[in-house]
């Protein structure tokens, strides 16, 4: 590695994938949440096939400074399937309480909760207007169940439609490279 870069691993949930463009190129805003509740923020060039909202991973990181910010690039991603994905829910937030602790009110699978949040990214998602529907996401800690991501159904809805738009251009893409491999090597056994 050069001396702008740096090797990184990074394990969690993946809590939320927007497209962003860098340097006029497509690339993907990833927020992945650790085990200890560490957000962190990667960019990938590239959306892989089994990414998606609450599949847990390890990633080779690079650090860059390219940019004259230090950004998280995801230099390889690897999917864990032992362990299990965390399954966004419907939610009604009740209430958010501002204090020592934030915590938020809300309805789950019929029932009520109260649930300290320390993500500021989580509070900003929270519509000022409640209650409010929500599609959640949930991590059992060791200090108890957590609030991880939030979404509108909306913003859901279209999350999962990336991701399905993104899975069918890299199969095309992938079936596009065989033919013109294939056509090349035709090419190539005439001549």
């Amino acid at each position: 590695m050069g001396k702008d870069t740096k090797d990184i691993t990074i394990s969690g949930y993946v809590v939320s994938v927007e497209p962003v463009t860098i340097r006029g190129l497509l690339n993907y805003r990833v927020r992945i949440v650790t085990p200890g509740i560490q957000s962190k923020i990667v960019y990938m060039r590239e959306f892989p096939e089994g990414l998606e909202i609450g599949v847990y991973v390890d990633l080779k990181i690079v650090l860059s400074k390219q940019t004259g910010e230090e950004k998280l690039i995801v230099d390889d991603i690897m999917f864990q399937k032992n362990v299990p994905k965390i399954i966004p829910v419907e939610t009604v937030i009740e209430e958010v309480s501002r204090g020592v602790t934030t915590t938020i009110s809300c309805w789950r699978s019929g029932r009520y909760l109260s649930i300290p949040v320390e993500d500021e990214e989580i509070l900003k998602k929270i519509p000022e207007n409640l209650p409010a529907k929500m599609v959640c996401l949930f991590m059992d800690t060791v200090k108890g169940l957590r609030l991880i991501s939030v979404f509108t159904e909306k913003e859901y809805r279209v999350l999962n439609r990336i991701k399905e738009l993104a899975w069918s251009i890299d199969r095309q893409i992938e079936e596009y490279e065989k033919n013109i491999d294939d056509y090349m090597k035709n090419i190539i056994e005439y001549v």
